[in-house]
């Protein structure tokens, strides 16, 4: 016969399409999301459950620019834990924010061609909340495309009134509690920026500088001086007092007709440092015997005391520390104990003023006179030794350039008073990865206090005003009350009204007899604009406090995650967030940083044009984020394969479902229809109902790759090389209402509703689209998407162990017995599988196998004819069984191309019993 049996088939058919065409399909159903305003639909369904809450407290990313594929490995690994615990049914609401205040953004607007010194600070302002608000439409354009869920309707940004008022308002309260204090004091200096910087401002870059051995005359000791050693020579004009250790002891050397004292056990790094080798030892004396002597300055021959300290080391150097009391901080506090008039003369341009007495160097750039400096010490005979050095330097982290400590009058947060409280919160915060609790107890061990004050004019004003006599008027009503101000009008009205106009009516000042009162010109440090978040938004919004989660990079250690909690310590004596999450850096497929100079960026709307987003999210999910990632066409490449899998394994599963009516196990008992399956259909829900509970896991212990590896393996061993493998001859030969193929369809049922629920978080476009398919099928109770579906949680089932004792025994076997198959196929004893005949002699191991009938191992295996046999004179031998393989002799069935002893036609008999039938393709 030539009937083409292909057409009596029962072939898989679904809408599900094989090519995912992720670009054109996503803003699609994204589009679906929005208009149906599922999200809003989520988040009020969990919150009137009232059950469980999980709150994210999003981070403000920096409103400047087109996102970066840091920024997406943020936003996606976030909405992982949003979609997750909605999906659970946890109230998790999530509202992103921006921070939108700074310094990149004034140059922003500068480099636009606007022209401060022209137009008038609130002017400039005005420009710079313009620029702000489109580079945040700008990116929230972008994040949406990523699929978050949430209401971009519904964001925050520092800028805003309310969020204004409120960081005023904890102001206020920092008044109240005495820890905001104005002093001299050196900070981060940023002459490239004419800023204070705070320590989340600093990065370190190498520099090259020029390292000096200086000899000060001792005054009432001939030929014999103390030597310092210093990579700054700029400092020396500005040097007032000699520092050595007292509990040291030194050694007087003498080389030619010198002598100079050095620490004894750093004499080796002086000959070393100064190319000395013919040098005589005259004596030792303790650091004691040196406090309280004079030594002249290098330059200016002034009188410059010796006095003990103990932060002179032994680390490098000789001993004896050069102090410059405006230039750093040990030597600030050094300068107040010895009751030093502290001069500071290099200005906000990082150039020399009048102050320095020295004309020489007044106008100019401190780092440019270190030349000069040093030719002025060789010609007076003081310069001992010169070297170059390449060293770690503190550099401004948006202008790359170095910055200085330098004294100024600034306002700070007493983080000294603070330090207790902030210990004792950091102690009870789970840190993701552990280190993090370490990095965070030193990191407020040994900072200093918190310089909050910022010479800019695009951030929130520091609201203190001047009385006549230039006294800060600390007064937390007078705060409170330029908070409410701020709320009506924003705190640009800071720079529209006159002091008076600002305080409250018939406000009266001791210290103002006239009535006069000025403002304060420095605006707050952005970090504390961030920083304030979990009040503006969180306690705002009258969401629980503390959050569940702060979730960033892990440079946030020193930024976010630090000002958040001091803030928190502040306002509610405890910290904003009970858990601290971290992730590590984006970088190229090599381990590089990317840099458009390298050619080496990834642009996150490229790879969503060209890939896909769920392609992003699966990347995403691939990666040990804790860790610096890698991403490249190369990774992306091989993402796009893993995802083909888990598409195409979809696929199959709800074409196998075209005629399946999934109401009745809707409504039936888990374990009524597990009992009624064949065993095989058993083992894979048992395999499923572990990859149900170890997705659990993953998703809350925040392993996404753990997540990624067992699903696809399952995917591709557990379903496509075996379940899926053996069922295709059931699914599309059996007749279709045969009892055996729908006990295979409910399984797939169950396997395609879970895999769409798992998968959700990570994949939520392919899910929606596979669900949509899925929802065609006579289900009764669907919801308008999968969002709206509990997650899957694991059945109880009361012999899975025996179950997957039993069946992890037999595909032990099933890969010995296809290894055999192979051998047999190498030895050209059979082509295909199909025409196999396999003979199988248990070991006693294995006996427990025999349950299983010839006729289901024959379909197990995938062979013409498969029989248990007790004698056996094996052609291969493995760790279960003797195992045999031959061709099975008779005929090709022209339907299921099995080799059958008979047809009855051109077919075998179940093939014709199905035709007879008619519940066939046709």
């Amino acid at each position: 016969m030539n009937k083409n049996y292909k057409e009596t088939l029962l072939m898989p058919k679904t809408n599900f399409e094989m090519r995912a065409n992720l670009s054109q399909k996503e803003p699609a159903i994204q589009s679906f999301w929005n208009q149906n305003q599922i999200y809003q639909k989520l988040i009020t369904r969990n919150n009137e459950q009232k059950t469980k809450q999980f709150i994210l407290h999003d981070g403000p990313p920096y409103a400047n620019g087109d996102l970066h594929m840091g920024h997406a490995l943020n936003k996606i690994l976030k909405d992982f834990l949003i979609r997750y615990y909605n999906a659970n049914g946890y109230y998790a609401p999530y509202i992103p924010g921006w921070d939108t205040h700074g310094l990149p953004i004034e140059q922003a607007v500068t480099n636009s061609g606007i022209d401060r010194k022209t137009i008038s600070i609130s002017e400039f302002r005005q420009k710079c909340l313009a620029y702000a608000s489109q580079q945040v439409k700008n990116q929230k354009d972008q994040f949406e495309k990523l699929g978050l869920l949430t209401d971009f309707k519904q964001y925050y940004v520092t800028f805003d009134q309310k969020y204004e008022a409120q960081q005023i308002r904890l102001f206020a309260k920092m008044i109240e509690q005495e820890v905001v204090y104005r002093n001299l004091y050196p900070v981060y200096w940023s002459p490239s920026s004419e800023s204070a910087l705070a320590e989340a401002e600093i990065e370190y870059s190498n520099k090259k500088s020029p390292a000096v051995f200086v000899a000060f005359n001792l005054i009432d000791q001939a030929n014999t001086a103390v030597v310092i050693w210093t990579t700054t020579p700029w400092t020396l004009p500005a040097n007032q007092l000699l520092a050595v250790n007292q509990h040291f002891t030194y050694v007087l050397i003498k080389v030619a007709d010198k002598q100079y004292y050095i620490a004894k056990d750093l004499l080796e790094n002086f000959l070393k440092g100064t190319n000395s080798s013919d040098y005589q030892v005259i004596k030792e004396v303790q650091g004691d015997d040196l406090v309280g002597l004079k030594a002249a300055h290098p330059l200016y021959q002034r009188p410059t005391l010796i006095v003990h300290s103990d932060h002179v080391n032994l680390e490098s150097g000789t001993g004896v520390v050069h102090i410059a009391p405006g230039f750093g901080v040990d030597d600030f506090t050094l300068g107040l104990k010895h009751n030093i008039q502290i001069i500071v003369p290099i200005d906000d341009q990082g150039k020399f003023t009048t102050e320095v007495q020295d004309d020489s160097l007044v106008g100019k750039f401190y780092d440019d006179t270190n030349k000069a400096i040093v030719e002025r010490l060789k010609a007076s005979g003081n310069l001992v030794g010169f070297s170059w050095i390449t060293h770690s330097y503190p550099h401004d982290w948006r202008t790359k350039k170095p910055v200085i400590y330098r004294a100024t009058w600034q306002w700070f947060i007493a983080i000294s008073k603070l330090k207790p409280e902030i210990l004792s919160a950091i102690d009870k915060i789970n840190f993701f990865p552990e280190w993090g609790k370490k990095r965070m107890t030193l990191m407020t061990k040994n900072r200093n206090d918190w310089c909050i004050s910022r010479q800019r004019a695009w951030g929130v004003p520091i609201p203190i005003f001047y009385s006549e006599k230039h006294t800060a008027i600390l007064d937390s009503k007078v705060i409170k009350h330029v908070a409410d101000l701020f709320e009506k009008y924003g705190s640009n009205i800071w720079y529209q009204k006159t002091a008076k106009e600002l305080l409250p009516e018939n406000f009266t000042h001791i210290n103002s007899p006239n009535g006069n009162f000025t403002k304060e010109n420095d605006i707050m440090d952005v970090w504390y604009d961030s920083g304030v978040s979990h009040l503006a938004v969180i306690k705002a919004n009258g969401l629980p406090w503390p959050v569940d989660l702060y979730f960033e990079g892990n440079d946030q250690f020193r930024g976010w995650f630090n000002s958040s909690l001091i803030t928190g310590i502040i306002d509610g004596k405890a910290s904003p967030y009970k858990n601290a999450l971290a992730h590590g850096f984006v970088n190229d497929e090599k381990g590089n940083k990317m840099s458009k100079s390298l050619g080496n960026v990834l642009n996150v709307k490229d790879v969503c044009q060209s890939y896909g987003v769920d392609i992003l999210r699966l990347w995403v999910a691939s990666v040990d984020f804790q860790d610096d990632t890698r991403i490249g066409q190369e990774i992306l490449k091989q993402i796009s394969e893993n995802y083909r899998k888990i598409r195409n394994l979809l696929r199959f599963l709800l074409g196998n479902l075209f005629d399946f009516d999934a109401s009745t196990i809707e409504k039936q008992d888990f374990n009524t229809t597990f009992a009624s399956l064949a065993e095989v259909d058993q083992y894979i829900l048992v395999k499923l109902n572990q990859l149900i509970k170890d997705t659990h896991s993953a998703y809350q212990s925040y392993q996404f790759n753990n997540f990624y590896y067992t699903v696809l393996n399952f995917i591709t061993n557990d379903l496509s090389a075996f379940y899926c493998d053996i069922s295709k001859d059931t699914l599309y030969l059996n007749a279709a209402d045969d009892k055996r193929r729908k006990q295979t369809q409910t399984t797939m049922f169950y396997l395609v509703k879970t895999l769409i629920s798992l998968l959700s978080p990570i994949l939520p476009h392919t899910c929606e689209e596979a669900f949509q398919s899925l929802k065609q099928k006579s289900w009764d109770n669907i919801e308008t998407s999968f969002m709206f579906e509990p997650f899957v949680e694991p059945w109880e089932i009361s012999n899975e162990e025996e179950i997957l004792k039993q069946w992890n025994l037999f595909m032990q076997l099933r890969t010995e017995v296809n290894q055999a198959i192979s051998q047999a196929q190498v030895n050209k004893i059979i082509k295909n599988t199909l025409e196999s005949k396999v003979v199988i002699k248990l070991k006693p191991e294995a006996q427990a196998l025999k349950v299983i009938d010839n006729q289901e191992l024959t379909k197990l295996l995938i062979v013409s004819e498969a029989q248990w046999i007790d004698d056996l004179k094996a052609d291969f031998t493995s760790n279960l069984a003797d195992i045999s393989v031959t061709l099975k002799q008779g005929i090709k069935c022209a339907r299921c191309w099995l080799i059958y002893q008979n047809l009855v036609t051109d077919i075998c008999q179940r093939c014709t019993d199905v035709l007879k039938e008619g519940q066939t393709g046709n």
